[in-house]
């Protein structure tokens, strides 16, 4: 996992907040992946929007692993002004998104 580049951001005095889509990794749903897909969208900006307040944060890196890569990629756009630099670890290029945009959720 990430854990190890939490670990060292957070030593380093940035603050990190960490997100497991629904039915992966850490996540407490007992849902499948596919079933929650839908809230993937509203799940990450959530997740942002709680990153902003508590740390007070104006500068923002976001990373993606996976599918993940798509959604920063996303979440960097919308927060141009805030989002100063994006990772992207093993994401898929080439395919159809299969998740809708952020506006459609």
């Amino acid at each position: 996992g990430l854990e190890p580049l939490e670990t060292a951001l957070a030593g380093a005095g940035i603050a990190t907040l960490s997100l497991d889509y629904r039915g992966y990794g850490g996540s407490i749903t007992g849902k499948t992946q596919d079933e929650d897909a839908r809230h993937r969208g509203s799940d990450i900006a959530a997740a942002y929007r709680v990153l902003r307040e508590r740390s007070g944060a104006k500068n923002i890196a976001v990373v993606g692993a996976s599918c993940g890569c798509r959604r920063a990629g996303a979440l960097a756009a919308e927060h141009p002004a805030e989002v100063k630099a994006m990772v992207c670890l093993s994401g898929s290029v080439g395919r159809p998104n299969p998740d809708p945009p952020f506006e459609q959720i």
